[in-house]
């Protein structure tokens, strides 16, 4: 493609070209394959936690309460701020 400059090009100057590329996709629907491969990978869900004496299924409960708190106290704020 020809570079284009403000103003009329100096005498004897030689055109200037850069080169672009494009990328050209076809979109197809995802294999039923695809689609459980997905489903495993976001599934995946790691909890770490510094408190050595809790099991997983309290540690993961406790994480879930806490994010309950979090939500209901947002919208406790907003409430009183209204």
């Amino acid at each position: 493609v020809p570079v284009k400059h403000r103003g009329r090009p100096k005498a004897g100057r030689p055109a200037e070209w850069k080169t672009e590329y494009t990328v050209a996709l076809t979109a197809t629907d995802p294999t039923s394959e695809q689609i459980q491969e997905e489903r495993q990978r976001r599934c995946t869900f790691i909890l770490l936690s510094s408190k050595m004496s809790l099991d997983a299924r309290t540690a993961l409960q406790e994480y879930k309460a806490q994010d309950q708190d979090e939500m209901g106290l947002s919208q406790t704020l907003l409430f009183s701020v209204a």
